[in-house]
Parts: C-alpha cells; sequence; structure tokens
C-alpha cells in the first residue's frame, strides 16, 4: 500500500467545499440519469417509435445504474456497516416523503378550508414519518 499524505484543511470554508463538491463525478452521474430519462420516454413514444440504438442504451443505462448502485452499497456497508447503511437510506426516504407531504400541506392550505381534515391528516403523516425516521 502507498504512503498518501493528508494534510490539514485551512479553514471551515475550505473544508465545507472540499466535503460536499463531487466534481467530476457528479456531472457524469447527473448525464448517466439524464439519458436514462431520455431513453425511458423514448420506450413509451407512440408517435416517434424507440430505435434498437435507443434500446440498446436504454438497457446499457439502466444496467449502469443498477451496478453504480450495488457498488456504492456494497462498499458503503463494509465502511459504514449494514445497519448504518439502512439507517441512511430509511432517513433518505424520509426526507423526500416528508418534503413531498409539506408540498401537498402547501397546496391544501391554498385552498383556505377551515378545519380542514384532510390538512390535519397531512400533519399527522410527517409526524409519523419524523418519528420513523427518528425526527422527533
Amino acid at each position: 500500500m502507498s504512503n498518501k499524505q493528508f494534510n490539514p484543511v485551512s479553514d471551515n470554508a475550505e473544508f465545507t467545499k472540499l466535503s460536499h463538491d463531487l466534481g467530476g463525478i457528479k456531472t457524469e452521474f447527473l448525464d448517466l440519469i439524464e439519458d436514462y430519462q431520455y431513453l425511458k420516454t423514448r420506450l413509451f413514444d407512440t408517435d416517434n417509435p424507440i430505435t434498437d440504438g435507443e434500446i440498446d442504451w436504454f438497457a446499457i443505462t439502466d444496467s449502469r445504474l443498477n451496478a453504480i448502485y450495488s457498488f456504492i452499497h456494497d462498499e458503503f456497508s463494509k465502511i459504514q456497516g449494514s445497519d448504518n447503511t439502512v439507517k441512511i437510506q430509511l432517513s433518505i426516504a424520509g426526507d423526500k416523503l416528508i418534503s413531498d407531504l409539506y408540498e401537498k400541506i402547501h397546496d391544501r392550505r391554498q385552498l383556505k378550508i377551515e378545519n380542514d381534515p384532510v390538512l390535519q391528516e397531512l400533519y399527522n403523516e410527517v409526524r409519523k414519518a419524523k418519528i420513523i425516521i427518528g425526527r422527533e
């Protein structure tokens, strides 16, 4: 194994930038997702049928996305443990669920219904989601 050097970080701003910057990896991944989404819409385009090449690349991008997820999950499980990996996945899913619920709450509030039972149920769903992911 080679001897690696890790120099101290000079300040908090640099630390934050370095810890959140995904650089080219993020760009490549977003390009792959964009290709997948485009090809997925092409798959169901009845007015302009998908070509054989597009079908091939749809399968390729789908396989790549699955391989990336599997690789990240396996490596993350090795370094963080499978329990922590599951907690992180639940947290991410919970954050998305809560965000979606708050959007529904905002939309429902626009109706200005007094004592709205649907709005109350949405708030209950947010509370339940927060409990499940351990945020309350």
